[in-house]
């Protein structure tokens, strides 16, 4: 069996840093602006869902409103039905006003010419 000959592989000199200073300074503005962008993307995010909710508070304060109006209109013209019965204004007029309906001789008819 044979032996195989070592070979030496030369070492390559060492690699000057490819990156210079400036380069580095244009990779972290680079990238602090796109971080800079994500994080105003992110507030108008955030301050717009705040409004949507904000608006939907608003308008379950404005029907829970209107709901309470619209019991309280129907309360209303209900009380206004029953103080316009007739049965209730002859009854006022008899006891509060002493009012009678009155007697067939208290009748008078006038023709107009």
């Amino acid at each position: 069996m044979r032996r195989r000959k070592r070979t030496y592989r030369r070492r390559k000199p060492a690699e000057k840093n490819r990156y210079s200073l400036s380069s580095f300074f244009l990779s972290f503005g680079i990238f602090s602006g796109m971080v800079s962008v994500l994080v105003a993307v992110g507030f108008f995010y955030v301050k717009a869902r705040l409004q949507v909710l904000e608006v939907g508070y608003r308008v379950a304060e404005v029907e829970k409103q209107f709901r309470e109006l619209t019991r309280e209109h129907e309360h209303l013209e209900l009380e206004a039905v029953v103080l316009r019965s007739p049965e209730r204004i002859v009854l006022l007029a008899e006891k509060e006003l002493s009012l009678q309906f009155p007697r067939p001789e208290q009748i008078r008819i006038v023709r107009g010419e």
